[in-house]
């Protein structure tokens, strides 16, 4: 797993040794940035079950202002620190150890808005449709923001956000990336 674009292209990333664990893949990244490449430049950008950290990290080299990280696994907050560290990012950074939905509701409760958002829940149960849910309960998108959710092809989101506008959707094998834009 690398940086594939911007100031830190090519730094290898720390990844899980876990098989279990389903890292967002760099074809994934390639297509989830292409459709956002507009709006990241100065963002202030959210990395929900962020793992290992690499969507923020590539928003972060691309030229975001700020991520901020949640995952509630010690292993990965551990993983995301050295994935920080070796990009240069630690300081562009703050990382949130906690569930999601306590993560969610501590930034809605910091009045936190962000310009992009990516999430990558666990493919199984229904958390891609409960985090698009809360995130748009704790209206956590900035005007004009995108959430990018990246869920099971198997799990229909179409009609799921009351407030933000379905932009696109893309698969890649499995995986379905559903792009929703506060509009």
């Amino acid at each position: 797993m690398r940086i594939i674009a911007g100031s830190k292209k090519g730094i290898h990333l720390a990844s899980f040794k876990n098989r279990a664990v389903r890292p967002t893949t760099d074809r994934t990244k390639e297509v989830i940035f292409n459709v956002l490449r507009n709006y990241i430049e100065g963002s202030l950008v959210l990395d929900i079950f962020s793992g290992t950290g690499s969507l923020g990290i590539e928003a972060l080299s691309r030229g975001a202002a700020k991520a901020v990280f949640i995952d509630n696994d010690r292993n990965a907050q551990k993983i995301l620190q050295d994935n920080l560290n070796r990009s240069g990012f630690l300081e562009f950074s703050e990382i949130i150890t906690l569930p999601a939905t306590h993560g969610l509701k501590k930034l809605s409760n910091a009045n936190q808005k962000f310009d992009l958002i990516f999430a990558d829940p666990p493919y199984k149960g229904s958390l891609a449709k409960e985090t698009i849910q809360l995130v748009e309960h704790y209206d956590l998108i900035a005007s004009e923001g995108w959430l990018t959710m990246e869920h099971s092809d198997k799990t229909n989101l179409v009609n799921i956000a009351e407030n933000y506008t379905l932009q696109s959707q893309r698969r890649q094998g499995d995986t379905q990336l559903s792009f929703y834009q506060n509009v």
